[in-house]
């Protein structure tokens, strides 16, 4: 039997929860794991850890981009205009898109990347985590999980060249709030309602 629909949580306080508890397990595990492991938060001190982060952000801007052009300046010039129609236009949900991804990157870069990381080393860490990425996103198809697949091997990067968790998670909010952006300017072009 469900529960009535005025004690149910909204969908978005579940998945800020889940990024919380994501999140928690990161911690955990990467406190039970030996020392030789990559920070999970940076430890670049105080001016190397933002500039990091602009890395991180620019780096995700970028891939979201490329991926979506296909290798097309005329796609380019057509997805860069939907970003700059989609910035006029009111979008709703950015909240759950952070939440999202900062349960996503906690699971991938901060639990699975990181064990397979001091167990194989970084290379194979980042081609079998990013893999698992990509099929973890099989509902968007086979194009979407190829997409998912190099995503995957950029916010690995972004972890661990970048400064742990919160690059990756600069990183890929950048890359699904860009996307989200274009893909509402693109409904407005069109003259679809988002």
């Amino acid at each position: 039997m469900s529960q009535p629909s005025a004690t149910r949580r909204p969908s978005g306080a579940r998945t800020a929860g889940a990024a919380a508890l994501a999140v928690g397990a990161a911690l955990l595990l990467h406190a039970a794991l030996p020392a030789d492991k990559p920070p999970l938060f940076g430890g670049h001190g105080w001016v190397g850890t933002p500039l990091r982060l602009v890395g991180a952000l620019v780096l995700g801007a970028v891939s979201c981009l490329l991926l979506a052009a296909k290798g097309s300046p005329r796609r380019l010039a057509r997805r860069l205009r939907a970003v700059r129609v989609g910035l006029a236009r009111p979008t709703t949900g950015r909240a759950r898109i952070v939440a999202r991804v900062i349960a996503e990157e906690a699971l991938w870069r901060g639990g699975v990347l990181l064990v397979l990381y001091v167990a194989f080393g970084a290379l194979f860490a980042v081609g079998v985590s990013s893999l698992a990425f990509g099929l973890s996103h099989v509902h968007q198809g086979l194009r979407g999980m190829l997409a998912n697949c190099l995503n995957g091997v950029t916010f690995a990067a972004s972890y661990l060249a970048l400064g742990g968790l919160a690059a990756a998670v600069a990183s890929h909010a950048a890359h699904n709030l860009l996307l989200a952006t274009a893909m509402a300017g693109r409904r407005s072009q069109t003259g679809r309602r988002t």
